[in-house]
């Protein structure tokens, strides 16, 4: 069976959430880490964007290095 880890790193359910997920694999694994944010302004640059969130703390380095940012700002039901 497939198996991936899910890790919460931060919330506040009003404003953000911060989830941390990785599939591991046999040669390399994927990780992908997810910002909800009740915001309606996508964010532009990822360093930028987590100090306006107040998350520069929650996410290690060593991930954050690694990080694509990807936006979706008009979310359909």
């Amino acid at each position: 069976p497939l198996r991936y880890d899910f890790r919460v790193l931060h919330v506040n359910y009003s404003q953000v959430a911060v989830e941390y997920t990785c599939l591991p694999g046999a040669l390399n694994y994927t990780a992908t880490i997810t910002v909800l944010h009740r915001q309606p302004v996508a964010l532009k640059e990822l360093n930028a964007g987590l100090q306006r969130l107040n998350l520069t703390h929650v996410i290690p380095a060593s991930l954050k290095n690694s990080i694509r940012l990807v936006n979706h700002t008009h979310c359909e039901d």
